[in-house]
């Protein structure tokens, strides 16, 4: 009996799992995973290793950006020239 109702414990989770990502619902999830870990880098002391690797993740994004927009705007002036 107990194999039983553990197996279809588990059939239902995956078919509602199933249910969930086929709705859409994938995205929500993922969304609401960035919020919780977004809260739990801050309460992460400042000198949290894994803290200080997502900030210089952030600043490497941020610096890759500003060259980004900065390549964009020569090949703009490269285009009006030609």
């Amino acid at each position: 009996m107990d194999r039983k109702l553990l197996l279809f414990g588990a059939l239902v989770g995956i078919a509602v799992t199933g249910a969930l990502y086929s709705v859409g619902a994938r995205q929500r999830l993922s969304e609401w995973q960035a919020r919780k870990l977004a809260r739990m880098v801050e309460r992460m002391p400042e000198e949290h290793p894994a803290k200080r690797m997502l900030n210089e993740l952030a600043a490497i994004r941020e610096q890759n950006e500003k060259m980004l927009n900065e390549l964009a705007a020569i090949r703009e002036q490269n285009d009006q020239i030609r």
